[in-house]
């Protein structure tokens, strides 16, 4: 009787999770991109076609108007991200939602993996299915922001990072994972901070001093992985700054 209850209980996550799906299918098909995904599309296209991440600077809906010029307005992973899958400059804005899609899924892989790892499979399941029907993420996900691809991120960041205190060199991918969360979302300028702090914290909990080479491997990994853009910031800027948002989110 309890594995009849245990294996209704999965039906309905599993039916829960296959009707986020049809929600967001419905929310992102009908739905223009929102300004900041457009940016970023602008950002994408800029660098297909002159291998510089610029922004034609005027209406944003309007790809090829007046004269593009460099920009920082937003990291590079997602405009990376979007050249990629895009594949040539002459791309539409239908293509910002086909990826939003595939990162939905990609997320829901994520999450469900592993969780499922650390905790069962229910607990994945369940997991997943909170995630798929929150209302944040499906509006995001409708606006075709870079949210998604800063959950696969974060995930990658702490599941690497939670793992270090057996195996301590995960460590060192870890602060990669971060670097590649700071590219994803202008708002997360502090990670390299936060790092500091996490391994200070797990270091003094468990008393293992192995974890100190591999601590600073990892922030200088982060740090490795972030360096090339802000110098080009400041090359051209005169800053440090991955986003002109950055004060204003600290």
């Amino acid at each position: 009787e309890e594995s009849m209850k245990i294996g209704s209980f999965r039906l309905l996550l599993i039916i829960t999770i296959i009707t986020g799906i049809f929600i967001r299918l419905l929310v992102i098909i009908p739905y223009q991109p929102e300004h900041g995904a457009v940016l970023q599309a602008a950002m994408a296209k800029g660098f297909l076609k002159t291998g510089e991440f610029t922004m034609q600077y005027g209406p944003i809906f309007e790809f090829d108007n007046l004269n593009p010029a460099p920009s920082r307005h937003f990291p590079p992973f997602y405009p990376y991200l979007i050249a990629i899958h895009a594949g040539t400059p002459d791309f539409s804005l239908g293509i910002l939602k086909a990826l939003s899609l595939r990162l939905t899924f990609v997320t829901a892989l994520f999450i469900y993996l592993l969780t499922r790892k650390t905790f069962g499979d229910i607990s994945a399941l369940f997991t997943t299915s909170l995630w798929m029907l929150h209302a944040a993420m499906i509006d995001n996900a409708s606006k075709c922001l870079s949210e998604n691809l800063q959950i696969i991120t974060i995930i990658s960041f702490l599941s690497l990072f939670f793992q270090s205190k057996e195996k301590p060199w995960m460590l060192f991918p870890a602060g990669i994972a971060l670097g590649l969360a700071y590219f994803a979302k202008s708002t997360l300028p502090f990670f390299g901070t936060i790092f500091i702090i996490l391994i200070a914290v797990i270091i003094l909990c468990g008393s293992n001093r192995k974890l100190i080479p591999w601590g600073v491997a990892g922030f200088i990994a982060f740090t490795a992985v972030i360096f090339p853009w802000g110098f080009r910031n400041y090359a051209l800027f005169g800053t440090f700054d991955t986003s002109p948002y950055i004060d204003s989110t600290i």
